[in-house]
């Protein structure tokens, strides 16, 4: 009976094991099924990765530049100017990536003694020289004048993509012979306090410029500090009320419902925050600087102080300048923002027409801003500026 019971357990741990082989089994072809899957995915990744890629000609298309930037080095008598470097970005044909690269415009002034044909002929020999290629050129026309536009390339293959990507566009033209001015420009510029960059390149060229400090700004100090290390004039750059509230860029400012006193604590505040300044415009304010009350009651405290109001002239209705007058106050009136757009060429024509103002009136006073495009515009033309007769003047100097 013993034995009987033996042989069952025996028969029983067998079928156990058998069960539990099986069991292995099955797990073991689920993971390596799973490691298959797993394995083709990546690969599959992988495969994309590799697939999905770039042609990135910026490196190239920076050399470019530069190349043709030696190139005009060596010609001194041209006038070379140029719009800020663009990135580009291209769907490749196979949609396996994009195509990046930079590119630029440049206007070429050639003296107008010297044939723009020949010009022509020899920047694209030279451009050759530096294994860049003109693709194009077509006659044309440029600030009234005969010109020559040239397309400089470079080359690349993406896949079975040929790659043509243009760098560079050449505006080459004859120079007219050069207006002489007469008459003084000044020039106010606003809103320094924030990026100090522009605000220490405009400071820093050698013309009169006179530079508005909006008050209580993180670089209010610090830009205070360069403008006048740099020996120029400081103002406060007021912030007033504008008529539309949502429109306001400040949150501390004067305002109509301030009381005379808070106008005049708040305006006193503001002005001893930059000491050493030397007059006041406003900051927006076309709602306040329209108001008789409230223009009054700021316009006591800069009497008090010694400062000028320029009316900065955002609103058509200001009557800031008018109420300066009738209180005694040195003033004078904004007649033109230079830099609404902020395209430097836009910027740059605008402070030529600030220049034909002040050849026709004798005197123009104008705003710009402390913005990056604003300084490259300024840095561009402030010497022809100079040599064409206008005379650079503070805004202290012009008030009365």
């Amino acid at each position: 009976m013993a034995k009987k019971i033996r042989r069952r357990n025996s028969r029983g741990s067998g079928f156990l094991l058998l069960i539990i082989f099986l069991a292995l089994a099955v797990a073991g072809g689920f993971f390596y099924a799973s490691g298959k899957d797993t394995a083709k995915k990546n690969s599959d990744d992988a495969k994309q990765k590799v697939q999905s890629t770039d042609l990135d000609l910026r490196g190239r298309s920076k050399s470019a530049h530069e190349a043709l930037d030696s190139i005009f080095a060596s010609k001194t008598s041209w006038r070379v100017s140029d719009n800020d470097v663009k990135e580009r970005k291209q769907e490749r044909t196979d949609k396996k990536g994009n195509i990046l690269w930079s590119e630029r415009k440049l206007s070429v002034s050639v003296p107008a003694a010297e044939d723009l044909e020949a010009a022509a002929t020899w920047i694209t020999g030279k451009a050759k020289a530096e294994n860049l290629f003109i693709i194009s050129r077509k006659n044309t026309s440029f600030a009234g004048s005969k010109a020559i536009v040239l397309e400089v390339a470079i080359y690349g293959k993406a896949g079975t993509q040929e790659v043509t990507c243009i760098t560079d566009t050449l505006t080459v033209y004859n120079a007219t012979k050069e207006k002489k001015y007469s008459g003084n420009l000044a020039v106010i510029v606003d809103d320094c306090g924030y990026d100090l960059a522009p605000v220490q390149k405009l400071s820093g060229l050698p013309i009169k410029m006179s530079f508005a400090i909006l008050p209580f700004k993180a670089n209010s100090s610090a830009a205070l500090g360069v403008i006048q290390g740099n020996g120029k004039e400081a103002m406060l750059h007021l912030p007033m009320e504008p008529l539309d509230a949502s429109a306001a860029s400040e949150t501390k400012m004067v305002t109509v419902a301030m009381t005379k006193d808070e106008v005049q604590a708040y305006t006193k505040e503001a002005i001893d925050s930059l000491p050493g300044i030397a007059g006041v415009n406003n900051h927006q304010g076309s709602k306040a600087t329209s108001n008789r009350t409230t223009m009054k009651a700021v316009l006591e405290v800069l009497k008090s102080e010694g400062l000028f109001f320029i009316d900065s002239n955002t609103y058509s209705k200001s009557i800031g300048d008018q109420a300066a007058e009738e209180l005694g106050v040195p003033t004078a009136r904004n007649q033109k923002f230079l830099d609404n757009s902020s395209d430097v060429d836009d910027i740059k024509k605008n402070i030529w027409a600030a220049a034909e103002m002040a050849d026709k009136n004798g005197l123009a006073v104008v705003i710009c801003h402390a913005r990056p495009n604003t300084a490259k515009a300024w840095s561009e033309v402030y010497s022809s500026l100079k040599d064409s007769g206008i005379k650079f003047v503070n805004a202290s100097s012009i008030v009365h």
